[in-house]
């Protein structure tokens, strides 16, 4: 298993690159669970032969601990918000691993309870936070939740992504420093 291959203990001390190769093997062992070859509508509207379902990776603790771990190498103190809903379960982890506080937006206000369309401890003063994200397309969903954030008075210190789709992106992202942990291409 991967796990005896590099024990909890140590996975801290691997670098990254080594930490990041792992990961890709990891998930390109899992191909035939993530992706799917047919005619499909992405959620930007785009038409693709090439579906990718990271979700399928929660699934995978072990997986997910290997990318919670080295994106949490990664990480500069701030909040982890993971966009809804794919990055959500991987943000949760980071949020763990790099003792962060995690901070949850809802692309849409709640219509009961509080009606937060933001959900932190209100006594929290922190301000950057960094944002998780399973796959990049257009980007146009990590726009999004930044923008919430920003007009909410926080500011986005970066963005990370399992897997960059390696189409073509609205300009707002490019706001944003992101980086993408592998591409479409490697994973094919």
């Amino acid at each position: 298993s991967i796990m005896s291959q590099f024990p909890h203990e140590c996975i801290g001390e691997i670098a990254f690159a080594q930490r990041k190769k792992v990961c890709v093997d990891n998930i390109r062992g899992l191909r035939n669970e993530i992706y799917q070859h047919g005619d499909f509508i992405l959620k930007n509207g785009s038409n693709s032969q090439h579906y990718i379902n990271l979700r399928a990776l929660w699934s995978y603790p072990v997986t997910m601990n290997l990318l919670s771990l080295t994106f949490a190498s990664q990480i500069s103190p701030s909040l982890i918000c993971g966009v809804p809903i794919g990055a959500l379960p991987l943000a949760s982890l980071i949020s763990f691993h790099t003792c962060q506080p995690l901070i949850v937006v809802r692309h849409e206000v709640k219509d009961h309870g509080m009606a937060r369309q933001i959900e932190i401890a209100p006594s929290n003063p922190m301000r950057n936070v960094t944002i998780i994200e399973d796959v990049i397309t257009s980007g146009s969903s990590i726009v999004k939740t930044a923008t919430i954030l920003e007009e909410a008075g926080y500011t986005v210190d970066g963005v990370y992504a399992i897997l960059d789709r390696e189409e073509d992106k609205v300009p707002e992202l490019s706001k944003y420093r992101w980086r993408a942990l592998m591409t479409m291409s490697e994973l094919l």
